[in-house]
């Protein structure tokens, strides 16, 4: 995936650096650029490439940065999605180290050297995507990208690696063991079971074959579909699409010896024991799930996570594949709202009332709501419009003067990045 539509964090230490940092902040339009104060002063605040505001600020997207660098590498491994420090790779190393997590939870870093000679990809290459990062800075800069992943030099598709195309998740409670074996496996050439849930891959269940119902079923190459969105060419395992049915009611598989990466956004309670071995399998989790919502003036945020939470349980969906939830836009002030958007790492998208009226299909108009509103419906409207769909996951739910709705967002764009997914639309 394009990294050109993420938040990355650029640091630069060096006057050379900050050079190479003003190009990678052009190129990445969601990124930051952090430069030495004492640097910026002596040679940029007069510069065309950085404008002279009245007051002597950096113009947007710029600060500069006084003390430890360290500071700045918490912040940014904590808040952005990718990180691109322009300096030596000790430095890197040391300013990093503190504040490292897991390879679970902790951003793709890239390493560039001050002459833009080798972008190397330094830090969580397959989850936190630094080997696409790196890839792309070195086309951007001209430089030769340096990664040494083996399955990534081999050529061969990690879950951990399909995740950061596809915008995928793992579960927090993920044994990084599982994650290292198969993808030993997968480089050793060794078999990896590979399924896709059929309600993501078919936008209606009229499309599913039922004599395709079983394990064994005919593989469909995702990959063609996928790759012309992202506008890539990779190469992809091999996936069968297997129904909800039998992930929920299949006792044993065939090669139920063979580990298994399940991409789903049903909750694992959803899953018979039968088919789903936590201590070998994987789960990936799409981020799929848009979530309509409508609620009374000062709803607190905690009955709106309540409502939602009520209706991913009722629907049997992970918390993990919520994508972002959608209101009308007379709601974009709601505390709550945004409240719980935030406190959910998600975005929220707020319609006018003639798009809702638009998407309102066949779902039920309140007097009240059209009087107060202008359109008849909130939560179901808005969550069609939010996922792209005409059909609903689970209609109307209401919970303490909150109502909810659920739409899951149509193959192949539940693949992107929802940040991504407005650039391209």
């Amino acid at each position: 995936m394009s990294w050109a539509f993420k938040r990355i964090s650029i640091i630069a230490v060096s006057r050379e650096g900050v050079n190479l940092g003003l190009k990678l902040f052009q190129h990445f339009t969601e990124s930051t650029l952090f430069i030495p104060q004492n640097i910026y002063l002596d040679n940029y605040r007069h510069d065309g490439n950085l404008r002279e505001s009245q007051d002597n600020d950096c113009p947007p997207g710029i600060y500069t940065t006084q003390g430890k660098l360290s500071q700045v590498a918490r912040l940014a491994l904590k808040s952005y999605q990718g990180i691109i420090i322009i300096g030596a790779a000790g430095i890197a190393l040391r300013i990093l180290a503190p504040y490292l997590e897991s390879k679970l939870k902790d951003p793709g870093v890239v390493c560039l050297d001050p002459e833009g000679n080798f972008s190397v990809n330094f830090l969580s290459g397959h989850l936190g995507g630094g080997s696409e990062l790196s890839r792309e800075v070195a086309e951007v800069i001209g430089a030769q990208a340096v990664i040494t992943n083996a399955s990534y030099v081999k050529e061969k598709m990690t879950p951990d690696h399909l995740a950061s195309l596809w915008n995928l998740t793992l579960n927090d409670d993920t044994d990084k063991s599982i994650i290292k074996d198969i993808n030993q496996r997968i480089v050793n050439n060794q078999p990896i079971n590979w399924f896709l849930e059929d309600k993501l891959y078919f936008n209606s269940q009229d499309s599913w074959d039922k004599s395709l119902d079983n394990p064994d079923n005919p593989l469909f190459d995702l990959g063609e579909t996928a790759n012309t969105i992202l506008n890539k060419d990779i190469k992809l395992p091999r996936i069968k699409v297997i129904s909800t049915a039998t992930l929920s009611t299949l006792t044993t598989r065939s090669t139920d010896n063979i580990p298994s990466v399940i991409i789903s956004d049903s909750c694992e309670s959803q899953f018979n024991s039968g088919f789903f071995n936590k201590s070998q399998d994987l789960i990936l989790r799409p981020k799929s799930i848009c979530i309509g919502i409508g609620c009374k003036r000062g709803t607190e945020f905690e009955s709106i996570l309540e409502a939602i939470s009520i209706s991913l349980k009722k629907a049997g969906i992970s918390f993990d594949s919520i994508r972002a939830l959608a209101s009308v836009d007379k709601k974009s002030c709601e505390v709550g709202l945004l409240q719980a958007a935030r406190y959910l790492n998600i975005n929220s998208y707020f319609y006018s009332t003639q798009v809702l009226k638009e998407n309102m299909n066949s779902s039920r108009e309140s007097e009240f709501v059209t009087k107060q509103m202008g359109v008849g419906g909130i939560c179901e409207p808005a969550a069609r419009t939010l996922a792209g769909t005409e059909e609903l996951l689970m209609k109307k739910l209401t919970h303490k003067g909150v109502t909810v709705a659920l739409a899951r967002a149509k193959w192949p764009w539940w693949v992107l990045d929802p940040v991504v997914e407005r650039a391209y639309q």
